[in-house]
């Protein structure tokens, strides 16, 4: 019989000893589980960066694993808390977005965790990540079955609603998902998107008064310090510099900076 696995994922950082308490929880509840450490280093209430790097890992791992992944910077509101079901996989966190990814590309089960059943008698609101969702994670990955933790939901129909536009010209504007440890920037589009959308192929993309002719196929194909495109190993579209740094160079706002393409 294999060992129950859960994954952590947060951005609670390790100096301040809030994973620990975390997996002090799940250890107390579920004492032969195994656990595995993704990243505490999500920038602060990084949603989509922590959306992208779930959606990176979590089918590297086997059959029954529990994914708890924990960007909260609507905790203690009225944000809802939930399980999500797929084929081989359960992840257990806050529904603000981090699991929009995994939604769009399996076919799932949503629940609404019962909070009460977690947080009764609290007297703080501001570690749910300890109090209700490592505890779920913990009985979920002893084998216990999600309609006792909470009510099913109904089928969504607003997660598959993708982040870039197409303008009135016909080109698209695409926001950046995130920047990895290497200062690659990763933007939320994929191989996929262009299916979606009728392109044959990136004929343009410009970004930050940069224009690069299309995308190549890996790093060491563009000269030592040049600026490059292409579809990354999970399939989204990134810029990076061949030896460097592109979000210093280029000076990226994640949050407010736009890429354009232009299909043909």
């Amino acid at each position: 019989m294999s060992t129950a696995l859960i994954t952590l994922l947060t951005d609670f950082g390790t100096r301040d000893g809030y994973v620990g308490s975390c997996k002090g929880v799940i250890r107390q509840m579920a004492p032969g589980v195994e656990i595995i450490d993704i990243s505490h280093d999500i920038p602060p209430f990084g949603i989509r960066e922590a959306s992208l790097t779930l959606y990176n890992y979590y089918d590297y791992f086997p059959r029954g694993a529990v994914h708890l992944a924990v960007v909260d910077p609507g905790v203690g509101s009225d944000r809802g808390a939930v399980i999500l079901r797929t084929a081989k996989h359960t992840f257990v966190g806050p529904d603000n977005g981090l699991f929009r990814l995994i939604m769009e590309n399996e076919a799932h089960t949503l629940y609404e965790i019962d909070t009460e059943k977690f947080l009764k008698g609290k007297r703080h609101y501001t570690f749910h990540g300890r109090d209700m969702f490592a505890p779920v994670a913990a009985r979920l990955a002893m084998g216990e079955a999600p309609e006792t933790l909470g009510r099913k939901l109904p089928q969504r129909t607003d997660h598959g609603t993708r982040p870039f536009r197409k303008t009135e010209d016909g080109r698209v504007e695409v926001p950046v998902l995130s920047v990895d440890h290497f200062g690659n920037i990763i933007f939320a589009f994929n191989r996929y998107d262009m299916e979606r959308l009728h392109g044959l192929k990136i004929k343009s993309i410009m970004f930050k008064g940069r224009s690069l002719p299309g995308v190549i196929h890996y790093y060491g194909q563009a000269e030592e310090g040049g600026l490059l495109a292409l579809w990354n190993s999970r399939d989204f579209l990134e810029l990076a510099i061949n030896g460097g740094h592109a979000a210093n160079a280029l000076q990226v706002d994640p949050r407010e900076d736009i890429l354009i393409l232009e299909l043909e």
